[in-house]
């Protein structure tokens, strides 16, 4: 509660893009069976997060077959 939060400023899109990449990501959803997302009321930018996850990632993940959304 009293810990130090500044940190979570730098945890936004354009900066998990620029780490983690998006193709990685595309692959990471979809190669998953289950995602979860904790601890995310302590992001500022989870909002934007969740809007580029839903716009960018998860519409280009297959959702039939043995890997992807079903």
């Amino acid at each position: 509660m009293f810990g130090k939060h500044e940190s979570l400023k730098d945890i936004n899109w354009d900066n998990l893009i620029a780490r983690v990449g998006k193709d990685k990501l595309k692959s990471l959803f979809a190669n998953s069976k289950l995602i979860g997302m904790v601890n995310w009321t302590m992001l500022p930018f989870m909002s934007d997060i969740w809007e580029k996850l839903l716009d960018e990632i998860i519409p280009q993940i297959p959702r039939t077959g043995s890997q992807g959304l079903r």
